[in-house]
């Protein structure tokens, strides 16, 4: 091989070809595909101006703005107030006086929710279990106070070694 492609055109050639030469047969008996330029070859369809985003219309009355979502009920911060501090007095239960005072404001607020006329299981939920909280609470602050006047009289508490 004389190492030039006799399809290689030098830069200033004017000449055309009149044909192009086969591709020469390699000895295995394959014969690669003619050139043929652009032909067979289809380009990816571009993609929309804009990156492919449609904005949409603007709302009917124009402005070009999205109104804001209109404002959680009154009183729902208040029941999820209530809900989380009725958890927190059945939790903290066994503590004396924490539970207690967990439970009682869980049960104000989760009133002051029902009065701004808040409905719903968060409302329920919060009153609920702020009683049971308080309930739970007021017995183990009771059994502790008891105790600990049951230890206070107990003469052995007082000198423990009278016995």
């Amino acid at each position: 091989m004389s190492g030039h492609d006799p399809r290689y055109k030098p830069p200033g050639d004017s000449q055309q070809p009149s044909e192009p030469t086969p591709p020469p047969v390699s000895d295995t008996g394959f014969t690669p595909p003619p050139p043929s330029g652009d032909a067979g070859f289809t380009p990816p369809p571009q993609p929309p101006t804009g990156g492919g985003f449609t904005p949409p219309p603007p709302p009917p009355g124009g402005g070009g703005f999205t109104p804001v979502p209109p404002p959680s009920p009154p009183g729902r911060g208040k029941a999820i107030a209530a809900l989380v501090l009725g958890i927190a007095a059945i939790v903290f239960s066994y503590v004396p006086f924490l539970g207690l005072a967990a439970g009682i404001v869980g049960i104000f607020l989760a009133l002051g929710s029902k009065k701004e006329g808040f409905v719903g299981g968060m409302l329920t939920g919060g009153l609920v279990c702020s009683i049971i909280g308080a309930a739970l609470s007021a017995i183990a602050t009771i059994s502790c106070i008891a105790c600990t006047a049951c230890l206070a009289t107990d003469p052995f508490w007082m000198d423990p070694w009278a016995w």
